[in-house]
């Protein structure tokens, strides 16, 4: 083929395609009749294409003619994808789950920060038909973070106030998720954009408050105008919050709260929160909870945060022990503080340790046995285990466990699994236990066997133990198929495994070799010549 008829060829299959050049420039769906007309283009494009792939082209040839073409075939193919057709209500939830972030108190929000560089703005931007798609997703827009302390250290664009009034008015009618952080100093700025979200406050379902006491005049607007708010977390002081804290006395549907930073004695503005209707409450010192329990009967879920308040707390002496009868959730990030705690309703506990604390299976075993509680689900992170003595005290305590999960730390896995391991002519440990979850953080037991023997022997459901359902194995030190293997057989005994194992260490070449050198070993298998 001549470069002339070559360049017949693409000036011919251009003019074909131009009709077209609005379908290839945005990602925008074709419709029935354009995608027949592009499924036949890329026919014989493809035709065309592979015919001159064939040949020995010259540069200038391959540049003009060749490359172009293969261009066009690409976006032919792109066009006709099926993905060109996915239903809006397919690409708003693919929306949804993209943009989910859960915080640290389990809320999943996406929060918007008003930064048009980030989502949700810039789905906005991708295509007519994704811009359709994400002005009309009302949720993406209405979780609003406004974090003026963050912003001036990341060095990001300040909010703007028509950029929150668009925000606001892409949300609909969609509840709103407020994140608010005030600036240090104060600003006309940060006012007016508090000032422009207080008139939207009958929507407000969740409120995120970092201020300082100049905006408490502000704040007042909000008294009696939070028919909808549920979750309040108040990230200031008492000392400083105390002052507007009355703002939140009548909030009918209310039931999550975090007040951190401290509680005090002599610190009064938590009367003003309906404590009657709370179901879920969290704290960073001990002072106070035996009045605040008192006050709280629904209570289902507490959280206790930890913090330097937490701590002086803890080693008061004066702290009487604080008993709720209806809690049934507990999360705590030091795990002495359970020593001012008695929760006999208790069936869930996740008790994140601190790097100094080595006592944490002795504070849990202590606390369930002052409790007197049948506790279910027991969630131990970041901990240090390392004596016998210690998993014993805590196996022994707790003979209605069902789910237990260990998430790093400093621990003797080899003991962990060595006493969890059930023995036909030894007491069963954890008769109950169903549900087991490891993240090893890359220090698994040194013989992986000893694990894959423990797993059959709480699968097979003898001694009076109850048969394992599911094993969860996280960061998993890479091993060889027979050990993986094996692990994988458990499920042919009824048991759901999900295994993530960490990828082979990479060697470099020059290393290994060196390696084989110095010990005097062939790095190549040998081969019997016959």
């Amino acid at each position: 083929m001549d470069r002339v008829q070559a360049s017949n060829t693409l000036s011919r299959v251009e003019s074909q395609i131009s009709p077209l050049s609005h379908i290839l420039r945005t990602n925008d769906p074709p419709s029935d009749r354009e995608l027949e007309k592009i499924i036949l283009l890329l026919r014989e494009v493809d035709a065309e294409y592979s015919k001159f792939r064939r040949q020995d082209l010259d540069p200038p040839f391959e540049t003009y003619v060749y490359n172009p073409l293969g261009r066009l075939r690409d976006s032919l193919r792109g066009a006709a994808s099926p993905v060109r057709k996915t239903p809006p209500e397919v690409i708003e939830k693919i929306f949804s789950e993209c943009l989910t972030y859960e915080s640290r108190d389990g809320k999943e929000i996406f929060w918007n920060a008003l930064d048009d560089t980030e989502p949700p703005w810039t789905l906005a931007r991708v295509s007519q038909r994704w811009r359709q798609v994400a002005l009309q997703h009302q949720g993406m827009w209405s979780a609003i973070q406004i974090d003026w302390w963050a912003n001036a250290a990341s060095g990001r664009p300040e909010p703007t106030l028509p950029k929150l009034a668009r925000c606001l008015e892409r949300s609909g009618i969609h509840p709103l998720s407020i994140s608010y952080t005030d600036a240090h100093p104060a600003s006309f700025s940060a006012k007016d954009l508090l000032i422009f979200l207080t008139q939207y406050s009958e929507r407000w379902t969740y409120l995120k408050l970092n201020v300082s006491p100049v905006y408490f005049e502000i704040l007042e607007r909000l008294k009696g105008r939070l028919p909808r708010l549920e979750t309040l977390r108040i990230e200031t002081g008492p000392r400083i919050i105390a002052g507007a804290c009355n703002v939140f006395e009548v909030t009918p549907r209310l039931r999550d709260v975090q007040l951190l930073h401290g509680l005090r004695p002599d610190d009064k503005p938590y009367i003003t929160i309906p404590l009657s209707q709370l179901q879920s409450f969290g704290v960073d010192s001990m002072v106070g909870l035996v009045d605040f329990f008192a006050g709280a009967p629904q209570l289902s879920k507490f959280s206790v945060w930890h913090s330097n308040d937490l701590a002086f707390s803890i080693t008061n002496p004066n702290i009487p022990v604080a008993r709720h009868s209806n809690i049934r959730t507990l999360y705590i990030e030091q795990a002495t503080a359970l020593e001012k705690l008695e929760i006999p309703s208790l069936d869930s506990l996740e008790v994140f340790s601190q790097s100094n604390e080595l006592d944490t299976l002795q504070c849990i075993a202590h606390f369930v046995i002052r409790s007197s509680c049948s506790l279910r689900t027991l969630i131990i992170s970041s901990t240090t285990i390392y004596m016998d003595a210690d998993i014993e005290a805590l196996i022994n305590s707790i003979p209605s466990l069902v789910a237990l999960t260990i998430k790093g730390g400093q621990i003797n896995w080899e003991a962990v699994v060595r006493l969890l391991t059930v023995r036909p002519a030894l007491p069963p440990p954890f008769p109950r236990l169903e549900h087991l979850t490891f993240l090893f953080g890359g220090k698994a037991p040194s013989d992986l066997l000893l694990l894959t023997a423990m797993l059959e022997s709480r699968a097979a459901g003898s001694n009076g133990t109850r048969r394992l359902a599911s094993v969860t194995l996280r960061e998993l030190p890479w091993q060889d198929n027979y050990i993986i293997t094996r692990l994988s057989s458990l499920r042919n005994l009824g048991v759901r495994v999900d295994i993530q194992i960490q990828p082979a260490p990479e060697i470099h070449l020059m290393s290994r070799f060196g390696a084989y050198m110095n010990s005097g070993v062939s790095m190549y298998r040998d081969t019997a010549v016959r």
